[in-house]
């Protein structure tokens, strides 16, 4: 498959990731009644396809060219939340782009076992998820 095919499946399937990964938790934010404010629809596309591509371009020269460089993955990923930290600035608090981050990797992590064909594996995602975020809900509801 041509490299340039490999990139592009790749910055759509972080492109998903991300935008339903924020989606999810502007509706678990609502939920609970935290203060995460998005900016418009129109914005928040625009970082989300700058940031998916920073994501996918990094993931993509890991695997194609340095398959031994995994761990440097962190530093596209301290990118991608500084950049998210800068675009919300007055809005977010420190701790909001790594919560951006975790539902990202929840519905990544769900995305590709569901893809690889690992549906145990997905359900058991979506379960502990699931009860990590329904605590957080009742400690959340509860204060």
């Amino acid at each position: 498959m041509h490299s340039a095919l490999v990139l592009l499946g790749l910055w759509a399937a972080a492109f998903v990731s991300l935008g339903l990964g924020l989606i999810l938790l502007n509706l678990y934010s609502n939920f609970i009644g935290y203060d995460f404010t998005l900016h418009s629809a129109r914005k928040e596309t625009i970082l989300a396809a700058i940031c998916s591509l920073i994501e996918a371009a990094s993931v993509w020269v890991v695997v194609t060219h340095i398959p031994g460089a995994a761990r440097a993955l962190v530093i596209p990923g301290l990118l991608v939340g500084l950049i998210y930290m800068l675009a919300h600035l007055e809005d977010w608090n420190r701790f909001d782009a790594g919560i951006v981050f975790v539902f990202q990797f929840i519905v990544g992590g769900i995305g590709v076992a569901l893809f690889t064909g690992n549906f145990s594996v997905a359900i058991g995602i979506v379960i502990v998820s699931g009860a990590v975020l329904g605590v957080i809900a009742s400690i959340a509801k509860g204060m």
